[in-house]
């Protein structure tokens, strides 16, 4: 039966593998490790100069990754928690070294202490004393405890290890990833140009969790984003010792190595750790905190409050501290975990009341701030639950909800099957697995929580969730869940041919890894140190070049309005508050009065950015009358003076005093700011004309004193022409 069991197993591989692969994958190294046409070796200079940055970079990340060990260490000797092994313990200690330097950023925040010298002090001290601390204590580490595992599982782990260290390199580039620069780093910069955690005006990306970001800013003050990024690859790295340490507890030698490669080798996992995104806490985290409930239930220490319930509700708040979205698995796990003790006498109601109040005590201070800043503790979600009126723009994130979530198994497939992407990239290895870990069976009671937790949440998730990073701690989760349950049985056959499955699957999704690497970060240029970082950020940032505008040309007192994309900005004095214009045309009568609100609002420059108005989820989107739309095109040409344009952005400076007429030719940016107007680019992207004019022509009634508009509606019905026109001779 076995034999048979594992041919269908084998069948079913090759059948996955043969839809996802195209086995030509070796195409796609070629540009991910070969050096440009014109490449020279470095000279001695560059060499040097290069070496010292890196080295820098290293050095931040280590010495803040150190802090956290240490500090985290003596925080869970003061609970008095114990993990068996000392790979549980390691990761246990580095969650609570970040959740205690969160703690330290944030009430330095919110007293409005965040002055440099202030922070590179306070980290410089922490430094030091864990520093003196461990050369006092210092004990060599034991390697006793480490065996080596059957080959197909030391193979895998070894190409986990290439992983990791692919991942590595990437930290060392300088960030450009959109979702990083605008929210994950912009916002801690945000606050440190201005001294804390305020109010300072309503943002889009204010009322989300940073326990994340926190942590990360800690690089970012002492070097960079580089440093950001690399500490984000450590948390990476930690991930795959947490699941490493609870496999082998629960299952043994071989099941521990599986776990640490098959977290290793996860493509989306890898993917998130090479920029500054935050679900490798959420998968850190969410590990902690499963671990947490599941020695509860087996141990049966619930009855009188003790180290483990404590240390559990810090990491569960830790996940949702990361993410809102962590709120799905720290439930559904809170919501079984009753349900799978062996004497009901030994759970205590009171302590599990207890256990959801430090869940929620970790968070409560943010909600609270939320609260009172923004009128809405989970901003920028249910703006429609906390306010009178429809809901604003910022309830747009809510997109991402599965739209159709009666059917959310037809997303296994989907999402499993993903072309390799950004966001979606985790290889046919889950569908592979699914099937085979329904023939088995476990009779340890916290691993049927875990089983039932996974049947429960993998549904729950996918009825919500459409974009697969946001599923990554389920992932991992299942990935644990299966090394335990294959390595563990009596036949090695079936966690031998796992373990080989895995590293065949690895090896082949290797090639697209790298060729995302390629396409989308190019770092050869820099590892072999041609090009600085400011050459890098030139060639790979869009817009940088305007960044270095406002630098060069803007006074350093200037105050920006940013409109639209704003990545490059993430660390200028900058104000990315794209309603503004909206609220102030909405209740302006006049120009005068239009004026004075700028000179309030105490804007210098004005920047915009229409690069993503033909995205479907575009934010920067005005809802103006006519009336209001001719105010704010007159305000464009008497208010604003262009001072720089290139491609989609330009930057304009305030001017004190309106001209007495404005220039009519230039054409007005703004007005691209409308429903119409941006789903009329969506549509001729697309290259439905008849989308196009239905839009166009709502675009001209909306603007009917602008020539540009009436102007596109001739070249849209213009005819197309067959063939090019002959050259005269």
């Amino acid at each position: 039966m076995e034999k048979v069991a594992l041919t269908l197993l084998f069948a079913w591989t090759c059948f996955l593998f043969s839809r996802y692969f195209s086995f030509n994958e070796i195409s796609l190294l070629k540009p991910a490790f070969s050096l440009p046409d014109d490449y020279l070796p470095a000279s001695q200079p560059q060499w040097t100069s290069a070496f010292i940055s890196f080295l820098k970079i290293l050095g931040v990340s280590l010495s803040a990754a150190f802090t956290a060990f240490r500090v985290g260490y003596f925080l869970r000797k003061w609970t008095a928690f114990n993990a068996p092994n000392p790979l549980l313990n390691g990761a246990f200690d580095f969650g609570l070294g970040i959740l205690a330097l969160d703690g330290l950023w944030l009430a330095l925040g919110f007293n409005q202490l965040w002055t440099i010298p202030l922070l590179s002090g306070c980290f410089g001290l922490l430094f030091l004393v864990c520093l003196v601390e461990k050369m006092i204590h210092f004990s060599p580490p034991s390697w006793k405890e480490i065996r080596l595992p059957d080959w197909p599982y030391a193979l895998l782990a070894v190409t986990g290890l290439g992983y990791w260290l692919f991942s590595c390199l990437h930290g060392l580039l300088p960030e450009t990833h959109t979702d990083g620069l605008n929210y994950h780093l912009g916002v801690p910069c945000n606050w440190l140009m201005r001294r804390g955690i305020g109010n300072f005006t309503p943002s889009y990306y204010d009322g989300y969790p940073y326990g994340g970001e926190l942590f990360l800013f800690t690089g970012y003050l002492f070097q960079g984003a580089e440093a950001s990024k690399l500490l984000n690859t450590l948390v990476f790295g930690v991930c795959a010792l947490a699941a490493a340490g609870w496999a082998r507890e629960s299952g043994g030698r071989n099941a521990g190595w599986m776990a640490f490669g098959l977290t290793l080798t996860t493509p989306l996992l890898a993917l998130v750790g090479w920029t500054t995104q935050i679900e490798s806490f959420l998968v850190l985290f969410s590990i902690l905190f499963f671990y947490g409930l599941h020695r509860l239930i087996k141990t049966n220490p619930f009855k009188i409050f003790g180290p483990d319930i404590l240390v559990t509700g810090l990491c569960g708040g830790m996940v949702l501290s990361v993410k809102y979205t962590g709120v799905l698995g720290v439930g559904i796990g809170l919501l079984l975990f009753p349900f799978f003790f062996k004497d009901k006498k030994r759970f205590s109601i009171k302590n599990y009341l207890i256990l959801c109040l430090l869940i929620a005590g970790v968070d409560a201070l943010w909600l609270l701030k939320n609260w009172v800043y923004l009128a809405d503790p989970f901003s920028p979600y249910f703006k429609n639950l906390f306010h009178s009126g429809p809901a604003d723009w910022r309830d747009k994130d809510l997109v991402d909800v599965n739209p159709d979530p009666l059917h959310w198994y037809r997303s296994i497939w989907s999402l499993g099957m993903a072309k390799p992407s950004l966001y979606g990239f985790a290889g046919p290895l889950i569908l592979i697995l699914m099937p085979a870990v329904l023939f088995f069976k476990t009779d340890h009671r916290e691993w049927k929580w875990a089983g039932w937790s996974l049947a429960v949440l993998c549904p729950v998730c996918l009825m919500f969730l459409t974009i697969l990073k946001f599923h990554l701690p389920e992932i991992i989760f299942f990935y644990l869940f299966s090394s335990v349950l294959f390595s563990g049985q009596e036949s090695r056959a079936w966690g031998r041919s796992i373990a080989l499955i895995s590293l065949v699957s690895a090896i082949l999704c290797f090639p697209y890894l790298a060729g995302i690497s390629a396409y989308y970060y190019s770092g050869w240029p820099v590892w072999s140190f041609q090009e600085t970082r400011e050459q890098y950020l030139e060639r790979r940032l869009p817009f940088y070049e305007s960044c270095e505008y406002v630098s060069r040309n803007c006074p350093p007192d200037a105050k920006l309005l940013l409109m639209g994309a704003q990545d490059v900005y993430y660390n200028r004095l900058s104000y990315a508050d794209w309603g503004f214009f909206e609220r102030l045309f909405q209740t302006a009568k006049s120009l005068d009065e239009v004026v004075l609100k700028m000179h309030e609002a105490g804007y210098t420059h004005v920047v915009i950015n229409l690069a993503r108005m033909d995205l479907k989820n575009s934010y920067l989107t005005f809802s103006l009358s006519p009336a209001q739309w001719r105010l704010f095109d007159e305000y464009f040409r008497r208010g604003l003076d262009p001072v720089y344009q290139k491609g989609p952005v330009g930057i304009f400076e305030v001017r004190p005093q309106l001209l007495s007429q404005g220039n009519p030719y230039p054409v007005d940016p703004f007005l691209f700011c409308s429903e119409p107007a941006s789903q009329f680019l969506i549509a001729e992207k697309k290259g439905d004309l008849k989308q196009a004019q239905f839009y166009l022509d709502q675009a001209i009634r909306l603007y009917p004193f602008s020539d540009y508009w009436k102007n596109q509606e001739k070249r849209l019905k213009k005819p197309p022409q067959l063939y090019p026109p002959r050259k005269k001779h």
